[in-house]
């Protein structure tokens, strides 16, 4: 009986330990699978980078990359593996690119909060959300600590960018934007309709064409709302509210707002605005 019953738990002890080790061995399966896929993804974008013509039609050859499903802390993660290759010319716009087809692939996934941590990158990545388009019920969210370069969420749609700053042509063409940063470059969303821009400073041509736009900002470069219909216009500043009556034409559709200190918020009907 006491040689039966040794034999039971050594039997039992050894049943236990198979078990963890089936385990361990599905940990390790599971990493070698993840390094393989960022590696394999790292690989497709260093041939992207050699193989790239910056006048070439490089957004075609990568948009439609055959690559893995991320998650967005794995795509993050791939962008810093990215700054070992900051030399190459073509890196602000490659790797711009690269990062809007991986975020498409997890977004079709599944996932649509993506963060991004630029502030360790010299050159500000170019055309980052350009094409992607979200639905009305599950819109792509893209927040990027740091600052972003130009032509960002051209031709897209239901999608939110944060940043601290953006470069000149973002938004252009979009549909249901929304851009939110301390500083963003001029021609921002020109022919856009349905989007809001919020920011401190804005440059040149903001809102060109656009319409039911909503534009927020403190400073403004020339010609902002120009052509515009049916849009709003806000700012705390009487010199950027001269601005806004330049060029925005009141017959057609706009309205514009002097925001107070206490928030209150006063339409501004003066007949010298045409």
């Amino acid at each position: 009986m006491e040689v039966l019953l040794h034999r039971s738990v050594e039997d039992i002890i050894h049943g236990y330990e198979g078990l963890i080790s089936a385990d361990a061995v599905e940990r390790q399966r599971k990493r070698r699978r993840f390094s393989y896929g960022l590696s394999g993804v790292m690989g497709q974008y260093r041939q992207v980078l050699r193989s790239s013509n910056l006048h070439g039609a490089i957004f075609d050859k990568i948009i439609f990359l055959d690559v893995p499903a991320l998650s967005p802390e794995r795509i993050n993660t791939f962008l810093q593996e990215t700054i070992a290759y900051e030399s190459n010319e073509k890196y602000a716009w490659c790797t711009g690119m690269f990062l809007t087809r991986l975020i498409k692939r997890s977004y079709d996934a599944g996932n649509n909060e993506f963060h991004l941590d630029t502030k360790a990158i010299s050159k500000p990545l170019h055309r980052i959300g350009q094409q992607l388009k979200g639905k009305k019920k599950k819109r792509i969210g893209i927040t990027v600590d740091g600052p972003l370069g130009d032509m960002c969420a051209w031709f897209s749609e239901y999608l939110d960018i944060k940043a601290e700053s953006i470069g000149e042509h973002c938004g252009e063409y979009g549909w249901r934007l929304s851009i939110e940063a301390e500083a963003i470059g001029g021609q921002c969303c020109e022919y856009a309709k349905h989007s809001a821009i919020h920011a401190t400073s804005i440059g040149n041509f903001c809102g060109l064409y656009g319409k039911h736009l909503e534009i927020a900002a403190k400073l403004i470069g020339r010609h902002c709302g120009w052509h515009a219909k049916e849009s709003t216009f806000r700012t705390t500043r009487r010199r950027t509210l001269e601005r806004f009556m330049e060029h925005i034409a009141k017959e057609k559709g706009n309205h514009i707002y002097l925001v107070h200190r206490n928030g209150s918020e006063e339409e501004i009907q003066e007949e010298r605005w045409s």
